[in-house]
Formats: C-alpha cells, sequence, structure tokens
C-alpha cells in the first residue's frame, strides 16, 4: 500500500497546525496592543507590522471611512521590516482615496463582506489596486456587531492564487480585531479628552473660586463706600503693627478723626450727596497717608490712621495737616459750594501702656476718641493729643485750628 496519501495528510496536518500557529501569533500580539488613546496612524501602523510576520503576507494596508471616502492611514510592507533586501512585495494594496465601490477594496466597505481576488490581473482595475498577484480586502466592523464598516483591511502578495479560505478566515479575524482595537482607542482618547475638557472645567472653576474668594475677603475688609479699609481689617491688620512696634521698641500713634456738622451737608444737600463728601474726604485722607501706615473707616463719618515711627508731637503735626487740608478743599454739589472741617485726636504710645499689642490697640482708641470728642466739645476744627489733656475741672489747653 502506498504511503503518499498518508504522507499528504501529515503534511496538510503539519502546515495548518503552522498556520494556526502564526495565526494566533498575530492575533496575539495584535490583541497586546495598547489602545490607549493613541493616534490612530500610530496603532494601526502597529498592527500592520505584525500583519506582515505573517509568512504569506508581503504587504497590507488599512483604509478608514473619513467623509465620504475610503482614506489610507497605514500601510506597510516586507520591505519596512527586512530592508532592501527583501523580496519584491509589489505595490501597497490600495490608493491614497478610494471612493466606496471603487475596486475590491471599494466593494468590500460597501459590501460589508469580505472580497478576495485570487488573480488581480483577471480583475477590473480598481484606485491603486495592483494589478497582478493575490489582494483580501476585509471589512472593519463597528463595536458590538453593528453594521457599521469603519474601513477595510487590506493584505497582499505578489504572486497569484497566494491566498486560501484560511486567509481569509484571518483576515476576517484581524478586521476585526482592528474594529475592537479602534473602538477601544477612540474610548480611551474621548475619555482623555473628556477628562482634560473636566480637568480644565474644574481648574477654572478652582481658579474663579479663588478669585471670588478673595473678592469677598477682600470685600470683608474693604469698606464698600469710601473703599478704604473697613474696622474689621483695621483690628486685625492694626495688631500686627503694634506687635512690630512693641518687638523693635518703636514710637507709634493712633489718630482718630470725625467731620465736622456733617448732619448739616446731609440736610442741605442730601444723604447721597452726603456720600460722595464722605468718599471725597476718604481720597483726601488717603492722598496724605505714608507708606506703612494704616487708614481705615471706623464708622459713620468716623476715620481711624494707625502711624508707625511717630510720637506724639509727629502725629499732631500730621493732624494739623489734615486738618488744614481738609478746610482748604471746596466741596461742590451742583451750582453749590462750601467747605467742611475735621476734628482730630491723637494718642501715643508710652511708658504704663499694656505690653499685649490687642489691649495696647484697644487702649489707644479710648485714649484717642477721648481726645477726639474733647475737640469736639471745645470748638472743633482742631488737633487735641491725650497726654495732653487738662485732668477733669481744668482750664482745656487751646486746641489747634
Amino acid at each position: 500500500m502506498s504511503r503518499e496519501p498518508l504522507r499528504d495528510v501529515v503534511r496538510d496536518l503539519q502546515d495548518g497546525v503552522l498556520n494556526l500557529l502564526d495565526a494566533l501569533s498575530v492575533l496575539g500580539a495584535t490583541w497586546a496592543l495598547p489602545a490607549d488613546g493613541q493616534g490612530e496612524e500610530a496603532l494601526l501602523s502597529a498592527v500592520l507590522e505584525i500583519v506582515l510576520g505573517h509568512p504569506s503576507v508581503q504587504s497590507a494596508s488599512i483604509h478608514l471611512l473619513r467623509g465620504e471616502r475610503l482614506e489610507r492611514v497605514a500601510a506597510r510592507d516586507v520591505a519596512d521590516l527586512l530592508g532592501p533586501d527583501a523580496p519584491a512585495p509589489g505595490p501597497l494594496p490600495g490608493a491614497e482615496r478610494i471612493a466606496p465601490g471603487e475596486g475590491v477594496i471599494g466593494r468590500a466597505a460597501v459590501a460589508a463582506t469580505l472580497q478576495h481576488c485570487a488573480d488581480c490581473a483577471q480583475e477590473p482595475a480598481g484606485p491603486g489596486q495592483p494589478n497582478a498577484g493575490s489582494l483580501i480586502a476585509a471589512p472593519i466592523p463597528g463595536s458590538d456587531g453593528t453594521p457599521e464598516v469603519l474601513g477595510v483591511l487590506s493584505l497582499a502578495h505578489a504572486d497569484p492564487g497566494q491566498f486560501t479560505r484560511w486567509h481569509e478566515r484571518l483576515a476576517a479575524t484581524l478586521a476585526g480585531a482592528v474594529g475592537q482595537l479602534l473602538h477601544s482607542n477612540r474610548l480611551a482618547r474621548d475619555l482623555e479628552t473628556e477628562v482634560r475638557k473636566r480637568t480644565r472645567a474644574l481648574s477654572d472653576a478652582l481658579d474663579e473660586s479663588q478669585r471670588l474668594r478673595k473678592r469677598f475677603e477682600e470685600w470683608a475688609l474693604v469698606d464698600e463706600l469710601t473703599g478704604l479699609r473697613n474696622r474689621r481689617f483695621f483690628f486685625s491688620e492694626g495688631e500686627i503693627l503694634v506687635q512690630r512696634s512693641l518687638r523693635y521698641d518703636d514710637s507709634l500713634s493712633l489718630i482718630m478723626l470725625d467731620l465736622d456738622r456733617f448732619k448739616k451737608i446731609n440736610d442741605t444737600w442730601g444723604h447721597g450727596q452726603g456720600d460722595a463728601v464722605l468718599r471725597e474726604i476718604a481720597q483726601l485722607l488717603e492722598a496724605g497717608m505714608r507708606r506703612g501706615d494704616l487708614l481705615a473707616r471706623f464708622g459713620g463719618e468716623e476715620f481711624v490712621l494707625l502711624l508707625s515711627h511717630t510720637d506724639c508731637d509727629g502725629a499732631k503735626r500730621f493732624g494739623e495737616r489734615l486738618c488744614k487740608r481738609v478746610a482748604q478743599h471746596p466741596l461742590r454739589h451742583q451750582d453749590t459750594e462750601r467747605r467742611t472741617t475735621i476734628t482730630v485726636g491723637v494718642s501715643c504710645h508710652r511708658p504704663g501702656h499694656p505690653e499685649d499689642s490687642a489691649q495696647l490697640l484697644a487702649q489707644l482708641i479710648r485714649e484717642a476718641d477721648e481726645a477726639l470728642y474733647y475737640g469736639k466739645a471745645h470748638g472743633r476744627n482742631c488737633v487735641h493729643t491725650y497726654p495732653d489733656l487738662p485732668p477733669p475741672g481744668m482750664t482745656p489747653p487751646k486746641g489747634t485750628s
């Protein structure tokens, strides 16, 4: 009995096992590619490098549907892997752009079924289609078994009749794997885009929150009417200045001042214009401040100044300049003009005062307030220092106009 048929069977089995191993190797390497949102051209080029590892494939390409055209986004041949000494692989399958329905590749996209050209010399010419050799064009399916076709995977060989049913199944399986890779990669890319978008939105929201927080903090510390610092800020910042003065044994003075007969301005010009006068006086005071001093609206028409590096005499002279500046400033409303004055009370840090910053600040405010209201009771438009106030019942000193 001849053993030739048995040898043929064994040879076919060996070929089948080798084909299976080659196919598993190609599929395994394809599935191992990272679909992490990278560019599709780079991902699909990596797929084709793996496909060319199969001994029956000399060149391969992938076209994707973009608008109404199939565009070639990746194409490789064995010369890319083996160098110029590799056997001539023939032309790359498919033109750069193909209309659906044109040639073998275009038909695969329209019919959504695999197209096998065993001898392209016998096939009507198509755009970029080899005029000889073998060509398989497998549609790349969309995800989840939808009828959508994403594109076409093409495998080519320079010799006719090179591909079998086995290669058709391999091409179809590879096309399915490419479809899943594209789907996963696009999901990852969309997710990354969404994450970037959300991150950017969160960053913008945080920036806006910081901006609003800063604005609210400023509003909480700024007098809305005059734009000066308010009473709350004065106490928090004033304690810091007092601590610094105590630490370095530096001179420190405090001024309280109040607009004279401000009610008359409100009664004559109205409260709206009275507010405008307060803003104008605040600007005058601020223009006369030195760097490092602290000015705030204390309440109503009353203002407070904390002067560092300043003793009682210096603070008194400073108050006199403020009195003169305000008294000489014309206030205008419609066709009328008038002037106003301020009364100033001065206190200064001296021996016997508390050494606690909060207590010292409160003490200076009380003393300056007492000197202020002493001036209010004895002529207005004047400056009085607390240390110079007479004891109760004695003749008051002459205020400074």
